[in-house]
Parts: C-alpha cells; structure tokens; sequence
C-alpha cells in the first residue's frame, strides 16, 4: 500500500484497531467501531491510495492484513450489494462515503425473514459478533459509489473461507 503525505490519518487508525483487538475478544467488534466511528469519515483517510471499483462486482482494497484479522476498504458502485449472509468471526464496518444500505435478516422456518434495514451515510457504523442466527447484507442503493472500511476476526487470506456464510438460494419474506 503506497501512501502520500496524508498517509497518517490511515496509519493512526490501523494502529489503534490493532490495539483494540490485542485486548481480547471479549466486545472487539464495539471497541473497533468505536475507533471507526471517530475517524472513518474524515476526507484525507485515503489520501494517497487509489480505490477504484468495479462494474462486475463490489471490490476490497486490503488496508492491513495482520494475524488474525484484516482490515479492508470496499468500493460499493451503484446498486451494487453483498449476498445475504452471516459472519463466522466479529465484524465492524463503517461508512467512508456515500449511503449504505444494511437490511438485517433471521432464519424463521423455511424462510428468511427481513428483520429491519438502516440506512449508513458517512461515519456510521455497525458491528457484531459472529451469529449463526442472524444475517445482513449491504448494498449501495444510491447513485453515487460508495467506500465502507470492514474489519474482520480473520487474516486475509482465510476471508473466503473462514468469514461469510452464505445464506443462498434462501426465499426472503
């Protein structure tokens, strides 16, 4: 990752994330929303960085891939949006620029049930442990791209693997 001279505000909050997940487990997911919440939305966070996206699909920039967890940038194009799922480790994420779209959703029978939607516009965040019982998915529904920054209790290189379950061919009601 090559950073201008604006590359401290970026720097100050992958340290302080990395802080907050060496105290344990136990509410990481809040600590490190907390540590988005304050900083996530400031202008220069990416100065120097090159985020672009993709019309195929919403794209990740890896910011910090250490033991254990990893912090990304994604890149959310219009209409663009994940898949319902579920998180098999904690999760924090918080809104950069643009408008999210987070809809919650839980398993009830045959069916999944939407559960409640927020709306996440710059500074927002939202975090949790990971719960079989219960799902997301974000979107950008707005017209304009949209940067979230997501940080996960997995290294990188297991994102695919060991994060997302995937709650397919699921009928929502």
């Amino acid at each position: 990752m090559a950073l201008g001279p604006d590359g401290g505000q970026l720097f100050r909050m992958l340290a302080d994330i990395g802080r907050a997940v060496g105290l344990g487990q136990q509410h990481v997911d809040a600590r490190v929303a907390r540590i988005l919440s304050a900083c996530v939305a400031e202008p220069a966070l990416f100065a120097g960085l090159s985020l672009t996206g993709s019309s195929t699909c919403y794209t990740r920039h890896i910011l910090e891939a250490a033991c254990g967890y990893c912090v990304m940038a994604i890149v959310w194009l219009p209409g663009q949006a994940s898949p319902i799922h579920a998180h098999r480790s904690w999760c924090s994420l918080g809104v950069h620029r643009g408008v999210m779209t987070e809809t919650h959703y839980f398993a009830a029978a045959s069916a999944i049930r939407r559960a409640g939607v927020r709306e996440l516009r710059a500074g927002a965040t939202s975090h949790g442990l990971a719960d079989g019982s219960g799902a997301h998915q974000m979107a950008n529904l707005g017209h304009e791209p949209a940067i979230s920054v997501h940080a996960y209790g997995v290294s990188a290189e297991r994102i695919g693997v060991d994060l997302n379950e995937i709650w397919a061919g699921a009928v929502c009601q």
